[in-house]
């Protein structure tokens, strides 16, 4: 649209004339643009023309565009709260179906999503290696060589073909020029997939089996379409007495944390006693509980191959304290080597911090390992998001400590999730519970709530409409519900972390 703007200020249009222009009245007006458009193209649903101008007076309405007009504003009927409330949940549902078909299509098994990977990379024209001389000749040759007689296999009394009378060089030979005659060189053999993939992949199914409201169990299911398990050896009691089998917690996360990270890196302990500061050179320094040890770990740059990329590898170095160490009465630089001691005075600062002031030492959740003095569970790396801060730890647990308090923690490769909710709390103190990724897209199913209120009033049991699962508590519903839309997510960092380092290497 190009519209010259008049010198005077009086010829100009107002804002109401421009809001009113056609150019604002055609085309396709959505409620809702994904988050993903920030970086790739979003997907936009086919809308009417009616759809679009409803979509866009109720933009206009919640921005508060207040349209200024010459003549008095027509009389409209004002509407009650339960038409607003009505209004608001039909938005909300209209942004809802929009988010579900975007991720549905740019899914990594989508035909969207593998038709814009292709798109995006670049056309290479492969080099085509000359034919020796002679080629179609040379082959034509070496196949009239080839022997088709039957000959009788006298041991085994049965007719057997024999063997070609061609050298071991001819075979190479006959393998390049079909190569050659096939256009394409040979498949490599798939690259199997990291612990975040892995956590993508099933978070990405998990999803996709929820969003298509399948009353039916989720099965997971690894990269090559085989069955996964995940061990249950918790089993408590459920609401109606029946046993509940359950995965176990992780054994090591995050309770508090402190960020110096602009001058020396990030301090933090773990729930069994264990205070670790990950330092701005990516090193990390890890203080056994009963503080009578500490490790050291650090990057190491492998030698490899001039062909061969150069990879890091972590390294762990153990070290005990001597008498005198722990209360201070022995300085570092007497037996700590030069380049430890100021990481060594670093750790006590942020332990005396986070124990002192952050640390909440009678907590459920947190105990001493009193036999712990070396591998100790570290932070490998952390990073910010915009709705929650991320922790890759080195157990193989990943943590999201989202800003409204509510941790997530994954584990076993993202088959199992554990959560603590900052606002559900039983005698004062945060709970910390755990499920299977299956077991989650069973609860959270929108018809579960029904199908155990109609079978509570039958007297049946929920099994009937959903098998191998439990009943349960309407709270536990809606917190499960809540949490698979952090999943969701948590599945996009995720999958955009992968991305970026992909595309890094």
């Amino acid at each position: 649209m190009y519209v010259p703007l008049p010198l005077t200020p009086a010829e100009r249009p107002s804002l109401a004339e421009i809001m009113d222009h056609p150019w604002f009245r055609v085309g396709t007006v959505p409620m809702h643009v994904p988050s993903d458009a920030v970086y790739q193209q979003p997907y936009i649903p086919t809308l009417t023309h009616t759809e679009s101008l409803r979509n866009f007076e109720q933009l206009k309405k919640a921005a508060d565009w207040q349209s200024i007009v010459e003549e008095e504003p027509p009389q409209v009927p004002a509407k009650s709260t339960r038409d607003e409330l009505r209004v608001l949940e039909a938005v909300e549902e209209n942004r809802d179906r929009i988010d579900r078909e975007f991720q549905q299509a740019i899914h990594p098994g989508s035909p969207i999503s593998t038709l814009l990977k292709v798109g995006r990379q670049p056309l290479v024209k492969a080099p085509v290696p000359a034919p020796p001389a002679g080629g179609a000749a040379a082959l034509s040759q070496k196949l009239g060589q080839l022997s088709l007689q039957p000959t009788h296999d006298k041991e085994n009394g049965r007719v057997a073909r024999a063997a070609p009378a061609v050298h071991v060089a001819d075979d190479a030979h006959l393998r390049q020029m079909t190569q050659v005659v096939a256009g394409a060189p040979p498949a490599a053999a798939p690259r199997p997939l990291t612990s975040m993939e892995l956590m993508v992949h099933y978070l990405s199914d998990a999803l996709r089996h929820f969003d298509a409201e399948d009353e039916s169990p989720h099965v997971p299911r690894d990269a090559d379409n085989e069955v996964v398990t995940v061990p249950l050896p918790v089993v408590v009691e459920g609401e109606e007495g029946e046993l509940r089998a359950k995965p176990a917690a992780p054994r090591q996360f995050l309770i508090s944390w402190l960020d110096h990270s602009e001058k020396y890196g990030l301090g933090y302990a773990l729930c069994n006693g264990t205070v670790g500061v990950h330092f701005r050179d990516s090193t990390s320094m890890v203080l056994a509980p009963r503080r009578q040890a500490f490790d050291y770990v650090y990057n190491v740059r492998l030698r490899t191959a001039d062909a061969a990329p150069r990879t890091d590898q972590l390294r762990r170095e153990n070290h005990v304290l001597p008498p005198g160490a722990a209360d201070g009465t022995l300085a570092e630089a007497d037996w700590l080597p030069r380049e430890l001691v100021s990481k060594f005075k670093l750790l006590r600062f942020f332990e005396s911090e986070i124990m002192e002031r952050l640390y909440g030492a009678d907590s459920p959740l947190t105990y001493v390992d009193e036999e712990l003095t070396s591998g100790m569970g570290f932070v490998h790396k952390w990073y910010r998001c915009k709705q929650a801060i991320v922790f890759r730890l080195s157990s193989g647990t990943v943590q999201f400590n989202f800003y409204d308090h509510t941790k997530l923690f994954l584990s076993c490769d993202g088959l199992v999730v554990s959560a603590i909710d900052a606002v559900d709390k039983t005698d004062g103190v945060p709970v910390l519970r755990t499920w299977t990724l299956a077991e989650m897209v069973a609860i959270a199913h929108p018809r579960r709530s029904a199908a155990e209120a109609a079978a509570a009033a039958s007297g049946a049991t929920a099994r009937e409409h959903f098998p191998y699962y439990f009943h349960t508590k309407p709270s536990e519903r809606r917190f499960v519900r809540q949490l698979m839309k952090k999943l969701r997510y948590v599945r996009d960092v995720l999958m955009t972390t992968t991305s970026a380092s992909h595309s890094q290497a």
